[in-house]
């Protein structure tokens, strides 16, 4: 995955000019290895060898402009960045910590490009489990709400929200979640209040409001909005808006979830119907229900596996299910086949128009988690 050099604080041309005054300042090093870098960023180079590129550039700009400069500064994000990238998420959290205590000491935590590193930091969960999500999440919320207090524009509340369902996605707001959703409220309050029904940025906001609602488990309040942007884009453009199809997914899950089925049949009929922005589609899971492991088959200990063959219809539901091969006995078979009966699909579009998706496979297995014993020793 290609990145772009995490932005110097200003241009490197301008930093010349700024650093030629200087008596301690040298520039004549940086500048090559900070075009070599940038040159190596946009070619096809591993993101392991870049993540050392930067690293080495790093050690120059602490030189040059000082540890504690947002040059040198950027420069330790875009290496947390690289290692993660590379999924060298253990090195990457280091780097990413680095940055944050720097940010500490230069008393510069309240800044958006602060706001901007603790958000980027939650986007990735494989990063999850070397960091402290708990305590990045409290910290964004005051700088979300004094970013808000002082938004001068509709962009920037929207910039507001897209923070806010990073810290709602990644699970980790256990003393904040009511905080978390009254400060979207307020944001989508002030959208709304602001912009027309049918503006793409109070959509948009809409959709993210919804979003942090089913995060923090306000189901009801979720579906309200989920339905605002269903019905704007449904009677508003003659073409199925993104999202407008993720909306009717979302509410499908939903309503399956809360056990209102009938309901989210509507919004599977409704994406059947859908116009698409692209007249190729494939189809895309909506609702997966789990199956259910057979208590006969649990007590006895016993995995098993099965493999079923089935087609999607044109509103999305599944049809004509084959087993093709099971393992592990008949219990398998029979809670495979009721769980795959209640999914819930986007279906496949042709020249525009929704069709049958046939032959799709699916392979369900179901393992039983087992215990390691206590102190087991390796080599034994």
């Amino acid at each position: 995955m290609m990145i772009k050099p995490y932005a110097l604080i200003v241009t490197f041309a301008a930093s010349l000019a700024l650093f030629s005054l200087s008596i301690n300042a040298n520039t004549d090093n940086f500048t090559p290895a900070y075009h070599s870098y940038v040159a190596a960023v946009q070619s096809d180079l591993d993101e392991s060898e870049l993540a050392l590129m930067a690293q080495d550039l790093v050690d120059l700009s602490a030189t040059t402009f000082g540890e504690q400069h947002q040059n040198t500064i950027n420069l330790i994000v875009s290496t947390a960045n690289h290692f993660r990238n590379a999924k060298q998420f253990d090195e990457a959290s280091k780097w990413y910590d680095k940055a944050i205590g720097l940010y500490d000491k230069t008393g510069q935590k309240d800044t958006e490009d602060y706001m901007l590193l603790l958000t980027d930091m939650l986007s990735n969960r494989q990063l999850f489990i070397f960091i402290d999500r708990e305590k990045i999440s409290s910290d964004l919320l005051p700088l979300l709400e004094h970013y808000f207090d002082n938004a001068d524009s509709i962009e920037s509340i929207v910039t507001s929200l897209r923070t806010l369902i990073s810290i709602a996605k990644n699970g980790a707001f256990n003393n904040s979640g009511r905080k978390l959703g009254r400060l979207s409220s307020q944001i989508i309050e002030r959208a709304e209040s602001e912009l027309p029904a049918t503006n793409y940025t109070l959509i948009e906001a809409q959709f993210i409001h919804a979003q942090v609602l089913k995060a923090t488990k306000r189901e009801e309040d979720a579906i309200e909005y989920f339905e605002k942007v269903v019905n704007v884009t449904d009677n508003s453009l003659n073409y199925t808006h993104p999202f407008e199809l993720a909306s009717h997914a979302q509410l499908v899950d939903l309503y399956e979830s809360i056990g209102e089925s009938e309901a989210a049949t509507e919004h599977c009929l409704a994406i059947g119907r859908m116009k698409p922005w692209n007249d190729e589609l494939d189809p895309v899971p909506l609702y997966r229900m789990n199956p259910e492991y057979p208590s006969y088959e649990a007590r006895r200990g016993k995995d098993g596996s099965v493999t079923m063959q089935f087609d999607i219809s044109p509103f999305g539901f599944v049809e004509n299910v084959v087993v093709v091969e099971y393992e592990g006995g008949a219990g398998f078979k029979r809670e495979a086949l009721n769980a795959l009966e209640k999914w819930r699909y986007a279906p496949k579009f042709v020249d525009g128009k929704p069709v049958t998706a046939e032959k799709q496979m699916v392979q369900l297995d179901f393992t039983l988690q087992k215990r390691e014993p206590k102190g087991k020793l390796d080599n034994i």
